[in-house]
């Protein structure tokens, strides 16, 4: 038998266009193959078949019950009548029907020993069947267990008052990824279970802070349908929605699906009737919060401001990299942390010109390469990654995002806000917390820092210590306890997140009118990229990077991007960095991209690829001059293998033994093998590996370590 999209294949034009105009999807005139699977994708959909089940007549239901109660959703029409005992002429009406909007199918099929021979599909009257055949009837499978699970529901319905845990359970996994997608719950791993899926969404779709998120995610439509049915109680007939909005019923199922799939909205029947509701704990949250106020208490433009440059974090991660690729980097024993003199080198290159915090800034670019998987270290040496060219094939906003997204969820990102000693706070909430309060702020408007603070412990003191937290390790003192600490800890935590790693990514600019430290900021342009609910991962801010090389060895760079930055820093001294960047050609910086492996002619590429005009000839001539000024001497990791004879080496040359190794003669009886260095992984070394080719082989190894 075939599946649905088999059969919608064999369907003429005019076949289809009547199956769409019965199922309310719309189509093309011309009924294209794409028509055909968005038709079937479009059939399959739970709320394609509940419409379906609305439409039915009741001898129609009777008739589709029994099918979807026998195995693989086929029977013979002869054992249809038996056991429905609906007149015979009813019946072929029935399934003439049946076939006219692709539910089910007739066909003859003959018996052979245990084997049933499908003949052609079958049109006339269902009764009728050649000699030696009998006539059946068939619901394609896909489309049969979507209709059982409705027909179990009508049923058994699920309550409208139970958990969201309960709800969810009678959901295919299926089901539950995409409202795991929906809600930013990561996919489940091949050893997860349904259960776990479950309960992660259980514990997300009952909080209060994450359901305001999702809610803020659907569309005027889907926005306007939670709505109409919260302002119902929570509860509202279909029929009741449909006579409301007015919408035809392409609409509404889409809407109806998108709902579904945040699971804010689910259906479910009373009555037989199709009725949709809000899981209590939905509508309820767990955590009832004092209303947020509108807005934050504004403020005055401040005497003084500070900003960082667009990007300016993605780029400094980038001058992070390039340095440790450039350099002998080892971390201290201690810290594990770059030492303070190298520290002190990277300063002049960085955004953040607060000396107070440099060393917290840097440890923090550490510590984001190596959760991007950019760097990694082999004992206290740091290395780049191969990452990095799928890094720079980013640009500086998808980077932002990826690093923004890695903030909020990070709970190893330390901000240094000032908080001394091990307090059991929960920083992510700190940051989700300042990310809410920031997408209520208007753009060019200034705002008090404390006024954050105050509106935050008015509507939810809790939210980086619980007070089942709290009551667990403190007891109900420490309920009374945390309001006389609470400026020390959630106070400090909120001012440090907006005055450190919210300023140094460029989500906020700080104001100052008085005193040493900032007191108001306002949101930027890249804020509000950011902060969307609505974000593209295709999406991008800025055009295409361009640069100009300048006679006095300077390189402007327009609109940069991080490949382009990434090459530069190879070989030339970052001197400013804005929407232009500004780098410096000198001989030592060229020096340094020889040792990184990079010839003159390849530096002189990348620049005249990316230049809006030709490259002065003074800079071509110099560099050109400064790379015959170095001589180059090529070192390699090689092992002598030795022979006592050379018809034995000539042996071993041509041997499957040496094949996968970089094998050079040099005299008649000795040759190099240049081997990799060890990756530090626990990987074997070439070193040990061929010895182990060798003595497979048959040869005695001598003078060896092993």
């Amino acid at each position: 038998m075939k599946n649905l999209v088999g059969r919608l294949l064999d369907q003429s034009s005019n076949s289809l266009r009547r199956v769409a105009s019965f199922w309310d999807i719309r189509i093309s005139q011309s009924a294209t193959h794409e028509d055909v699977f968005y038709l079937c994708r479009e059939m399959l959909d739970e709320r394609s078949g509940r419409r379906l089940l609305e439409k039915q007549r009741p001898d129609e239901i009777v008739v589709l019950r029994y099918l979807l109660t026998r195995n693989n959703f086929w029977a013979y029409t002869a054992d249809i009548a038996a056991a429905t005992e609906i007149d015979r002429d009813d019946l072929a009406l029935v399934f003439s029907k049946f076939q006219d909007i692709a539910l089910a199918f007739m066909e003859d099929v003959a018996i052979k020993g245990n084997r049933m021979i499908f003949g052609q599909p079958a049109s006339s009257n269902p009764f009728d069947c050649p000699d030696g055949k009998r006539r059946m009837v068939s619901i394609p499978r896909e489309l049969g267990r979507l209709l059982l699970n409705l027909v179990q529901q009508i049923d058994a319905p699920p309550q409208t008052d139970e958990t969201n845990a309960s709800i969810l359970s009678r959901f295919d996994v299926s089901q539950l990824e995409r409202i795991a997608r929906n809600w930013g719950i990561p996919a489940p791993s091949e050893s997860s279970s349904k259960e776990e899926l479950v309960s992660a969404l259980a514990q997300t779709t009952s909080d209060q802070a994450e359901i305001t998120r999702a809610i803020r995610s659907l569309e005027r439509g889907g926005l306007a349908v939670y709505r109409a049915v919260r302002q119902n109680g929570g509860q509202m007939l279909l029929r009741d929605l449909r006579a409301r909005c007015h919408a035809d019923e392409d609409t509404i199922r889409r809407l109806l699906r998108s709902l579904a799939d945040r699971f804010i909205v689910v259906e479910t029947y009373r009555g037989g009737e199709r009725l949709l509701f809000i899981p209590q704990q939905v509508l309820y949250p767990k955590s009832h919060n004092k209303a947020l106020p509108a807005r934050l208490r504004s403020a005055t433009a401040p005497a003084k401001v500070t900003a960082v440059a667009p990007f300016a974090f993605s780029q400094d991660l980038l001058a992070f990299l390039s340095f440790v690729s450039q350099s002998d980097a080892s971390i201290t024993t201690t810290t594990h942390q770059l030492p303070r003199r190298l520290a002190k080198r990277l300063a002049g290159v960085l955004a953040i010109e607060d000396e107070d915090k440099i060393i917290p800034y840097l440890q923090l670019l550490q510590h984001v390469s190596t959760k991007l998987g950019l760097l990694a270290k082999s004992g206290r040496d740091l290395f780049v990654t191969t990452a990095i060219d799928r890094w720079v094939a980013m640009d500086f906003t998808c980077q932002m995002r990826q690093i923004y997204k890695l903030w909020l969820a990070d709970r190893w990102w330390h901000e240094p806000t000032g908080i001394e000693g091990a307090w059991g706070g929960n920083w992510t909430n700190a940051r989700l917390k300042t990310v809410d309060w920031l997408r209520t702020c208007q753009a060019d408007k200034w705002y008090v820092i404390d006024s954050l603070l105050e509106a935050t412990r008015n509507s939810d003191p809790y939210f980086m210590r619980s007070k089942e937290d709290i009551v667990r390790f403190h007891g109900y003192r420490g309920l009374e306890r945390i309001k006389e600490e609470w400026e020390e800890y959630e106070g400090k935590a909120l001012r440090g997140v907006v005055r450190t790693a919210a300023y140094w990514m460029g989500i906020v600019e700080l104001g100052q009118e008085n005193g040493s430290q900032p007191d108001r900021f306002r949101i930027t342009e890249l804020a509000e990229y950011l902060l969307s609910d609505h974000w593209n991962a295709g999406q991008s801010h800025q055009e295409q990077a361009s640069l100009i090389v300048q006679p006095n060895f300077e390189v402007l760079v327009f609109n940069p991007m991080p490949r382009l930055v990434w090459s530069l820093l190879q070989f030339t001294d970052a001197l400013r960095r804005d929407r232009v960047n500004v780098y410096a050609l000198s001989k030592e910086s060229v020096q340094r991209g020889l040792d990184r492996g990079l010839r003159i002619q390849e530096m002189l590429d990348i620049l005249a690829n990316n230049s809006q005009k030709e490259i002065p000839q003074n800079i071509e001539f110099t560099l050109q001059d400064w790379g015959r000024q170095f001589k180059e001497v090529s070192l390699h990791r090689a092992l002598l293998i030795e022979t006592e004879d050379a018809a034995i080496l000539e042996e071993l040359l041509s041997s499957k033994a040496l094949t996968q190794y970089s094998v050079r003669r040099i005299s008649r009886t000795a040759a190099s093998v240049t081997l990799a260095e060890s990756d530090g992984k626990g990987k074997e070394d070439d070193l040990s590996a061929l010895v182990r080719d060798l003595k497979k082989t048959g040869y005695m190894i001598r003078n060896s370590s092993k």
